[in-house]
């Protein structure tokens, strides 16, 4: 096989040891089982990476089969950004010149002096430090081989070598730099037999990759351990809960800072919310990716989300995944340096990679659901995506679409998105947290159509990347809803309020202090008043929130009064139900 790339995956007998052989030690490779009941203790395994000295461009996240697909195929999700440390040593380099690789240095070097214009100061310096990294992105992955994607041949070892070609990923996508899925066919012979194995044996792969201009040069990986997960999402039967619709999430259970420097941890009540409101608007099944998970069979119930996911598990309408990954420079992992004077309020590794494992936990999640759901619904548990005023739930909203498009399908619908919060005179004493949180808050806000969600297909989409698709043909359509009478992403973010024009969004700045006294007379003179007096029922008129305009600033007492009893109703049918079973 010499001169050609090389993927190698080792089956042993008579004991029929799968195993995988990655350039990491990456997440347990999990089989998906579409049939098989759900078992209790659930079994999830920890992963563990490590690394070989030289080893592919790109970092393995994931890698699965999928039960009801008979295991036919390998499905890798992986990262031309790497891991964490694949990154700092990218930031390091951009300041090994004039700050001996002190990056926390060469962050606060676009800080600006007292008096200095601080806007100014951050232009100039991402004008030129940026184009730098850039270019030590791109001779890192050179160095590594980049792309080392294409022409990989798939080696499965039984009784006898059997061998099958990798399919090649989307070349846009790897031209993205970003997210990676590889799929490798597994032989016929063995689909069979890896099924029925794959509950208690081990699974490892290898990638292997030959230069020809480099004869003695090849990439190789290290060793995977796979587990089986066993579910069986519950689905209505009837008309009216088709299509089906799945959401996935990425939380992290451990305290993090977010942009903007604040420390956060995850809200189980709003969580518990989210998940009932989620139920009621038509959401089936619920794919909850814990960050920097680090649990074992043996005490996977300390995980904090468990007495939260207990009662959709035991229903079989949700499944739990340890993701060992979190985002970079969010737990003191990386650098981080504070702005002031600023549209921005902190400069990390985000700013220059964004959140790869956010990204890979998406397409895992997508890619997961294929012939499970129809579409996926990709958010954050700080966003509901609430159907309009034509439709009873999700479901509904993508029929009436699809009507409208036949003979094409629907490749994805992007939620139009508008902020949420308390309406001012409930700043001061309002609860934390009271049933459907967002929504009762009452007013909604400024609409960023640009921070779109998408409700994709799992058979027509083939990558998501957090607020964009990628169709898997050009037949499919993408369709942006209609807010009044389709779908909208409701955004509760809980730094989101009404004390000021930044914290309305209406002033371009970081902070309230920053806002010019023009930018606080428009406020107060005119947004205010309109949350004081005016219903702008979102469910019969949309000119007062008009997302061409990005403006909104009114009550929305319809919607709360719609979904909020539904909610409460569905949230005490889990949660006081599962506790008096199990009390």
């Amino acid at each position: 096989m010499k001169g050609k790339n090389r993927l190698v995956c080792v089956f042993h007998t008579p004991v029929f040891l799968f195993l995988v052989l990655l350039c990491v030690q990456v997440p347990k490779l999990i089989i998906i089982d579409k049939n098989a009941v759900f078992k209790d203790p659930l079994p999830i395994v920890k992963r563990k990476f490590e690394r070989k000295a030289e080893s592919m461009p790109w970092r393995v996240y994931d890698a699965f089969l999928r039960k009801h697909d008979a295991c036919s195929t390998v499905t890798i999700v992986a990262q031309f950004e790497g891991y964490c440390d694949d990154m700092l040593q990218v930031l390091s380099s951009a300041a090994e010149a004039s700050f001996s690789g002190n990056t926390t240095a060469w962050l606060e070097s676009a800080v600006a002096r007292p008096k200095e214009c601080a806007v100014c100061v951050l232009n100039d310096w991402e004008k030129r430090e940026r184009p730098r990294v850039e270019s030590l992105k791109r001779k890192r992955l050179k160095d590594l081989g980049f792309p080392a994607t294409s022409n990989l041949r798939c080696i499965f070892q039984s009784n006898e070598s059997l061998s099958t070609i990798a399919k090649s990923p989307d070349p846009a996508f790897v031209r993205s730099l970003s997210t990676l899925v590889i799929e490798c066919p597994v032989p016929i012979e063995l689909q069979s037999q890896a099924c029925d194995s794959f509950n208690t044996k081990q699974l490892t792969l290898e990638i292997q990759k030959n230069f020809d201009d480099v004869p003695l040069r090849k990439l190789s990986t290290s060793k995977l351990a796979l587990s089986l997960v066993n579910k069986k999402p519950h689905f209505l039967t009837n008309e009216e809960s088709h299509p089906t619709v799945a959401a996935c999430t990425w939380v992290s259970t451990s305290s993090f800072r977010d942009r903007g420097g604040k420390k956060k941890i995850v809200d189980l009540e709003l969580m518990r919310e989210w998940l009932a409101a989620h139920r009621v608007m038509g959401v089936s099944y619920f794919a909850i990716f814990e960050s920097d998970a680090d649990w074992t069979a043996d005490n996977f119930r300390q995980s904090v989300l468990w007495p939260v996911l207990a009662p959709l598990i035991r229903e079989n309408m949700a499944t739990l995944i340890p993701w060992p990954l979190p985002a970079c420079g969010t737990r003191g992992d990386g650098p981080w340096v504070k702005l002031k004077g600023s549209q921005r309020t902190a400069l990390s590794v985000q700013d220059f990679f964004g959140r790869p494992a956010q990204y890979a936990a998406q397409n895992s999640c997508h890619r997961r659901l294929f012939g499970i759901v129809d579409y996926v619904l990709h958010i954050d548990i700080d966003e509901y995506a609430i159907p309009g005023i034509d439709h009873k739930n999700l479901a509904s909203v993508l029929r009436s679409t699809q009507s409208r498009i036949a003979p094409y399908p629907l490749g994805s619908l992007a939620l139009p998105h508008i902020f949420y919060g308390r309406c001012p005179e409930t700043i001061n004493n309002a609860s934390s947290s009271s049933l459907f949180f967002p929504l009762a808050r009452g007013c909604a806000g400024k609409a960023q159509p640009s921070r779109i969600k998408q409700l994709a297909s799992t058979e027509h989409v083939s990558y998501i990347w957090d607020h964009y698709i990628r169709a898997k043909t050009p037949q499919s359509r993408t369709l942006n809803a209609n807010a009044l009478r389709e779908a909208r992403l409701a955004h509760a973010r809980a730094d989101y309020g009404y004390n000021g024009p930044a914290t309305a969004r209406f002033a371009p700045v970081a902070t309230d202090e920053r806002a010019s006294p023009k930018a606080w007379r428009t406020f107060r003179h005119s947004i205010l008043p309109r949350l004081y007096s005016l219903n702008c029922n979102l469910a019969n008129d949309t000119s007062l929130c008009g997302v061409d305009d990005s403006f909104c600033w009114c009550r929305d007492i319809a919607t709360i009064e719609y979904w909020a009893d539904r909610v409460k109703k569905q949230y005490h049918l889990w949660w006081s139900s599962y506790e008096n079973a199990f009390s």
